[in-house]
Formats: C-alpha cells, structure tokens, sequence
C-alpha cells in the first residue's frame, strides 16, 4: 500500500478516536436523551466501536465482565472507560497487528556477491595450473597454519 495513504488512513484514524475520547468531556450527555445526538459519549462508543472492529468484538466479553462485577454498564464513568478500551482495542490492531500481517518480505538490497569459493578465484586456480595450490586451493602458508605440510 502507499506511504502517504497508510499515513493518511492513520491520520483519519486518530483523529476520529481521539475526538470520539475528547468530546464527551466537553459536551454534556444527558442519561435519558430521546436522540441520538443527545446523547454524546453513546455516539462516541459507537464510533469507536465501529472504526475498531473486528478487534472492538473482542470488547464483549469485558463489558460482561463488568455487569458481573457490578458496574452499571449505562454510568457517564464506565462508559467513558469503555471509550478507551474501544481506542486501545482499535490503536493495538491499526498500528501494531495490521502493519505486522501486511510486512509481507523484507525489501534487501543485495551486493550481488559471489556464493561460492569457485566463483571468487583467479582462473589460474580454477584451471589447476598455479603449481603452489593443492587440491583444496590452499596456498602453502595455509599449508604450513593446518600443518600438513608433510603430506
């Protein structure tokens, strides 16, 4: 994918999150709006909820969590704490998991260098005709570290 529309896509992405967190602590939310645009930190999960999916499902079985510890799932404070599990959920799978599955291959440069010893000597040495290597390529000095001068 393009550089500059991955950024942009992170852009838009963090800028809705980061206003669906900020908003409801500026605009009032009433607990028995009749609209939704009445209701802030509500429109504010919801969208949070959907820009982070499929990772936000995962946000079920803590929000059941927190009906069996015995928080009211419905309070201004739990549901601005929702938010923010929405936002983590959302910024782990956007920024972290995505990037990671779409790596995809490494993109190296190589130098082009020789694999083999065959390919990085002289053809005097290929040939056998250089009266100072053995059968190994070997100089007479490497002979003599190797000690087997002598055979």
């Amino acid at each position: 994918m393009n550089i500059r529309l991955k950024d942009n896509l992170a852009a838009i992405w963090l800028t809705a999150a980061l206003l669906s967190i900020i908003l409801p602590v500026f605009v009032p939310s009433f607990a028995e709006a009749h609209g939704i645009y009445a209701n802030v930190i509500e429109m504010s999960m919801t969208t949070l909820f959907v820009i982070s999916l499929p990772t936000s499902l995962f946000a079920f079985g803590l929000l059941y969590l927190e009906m069996i510890v015995g928080l009211d799932p419905n309070g201004i404070g739990v549901m601005y704490w929702n938010l923010w599990m929405f936002f983590a959920l959302g910024a782990l799978q956007w920024f972290v998991i995505v990037p990671r599955l779409l790596r995809g291959t490494p993109r190296i440069q190589t130098l082009g260098l020789p694999q083999s010893v065959d390919d990085i000597l002289l053809t005097e040495a290929k040939s056998g005709t250089a009266g100072f290597l053995d059968h190994r390529y070997r100089t007479p000095v490497e002979r003599v570290i190797a000690d087997e001068t002598h055979k």
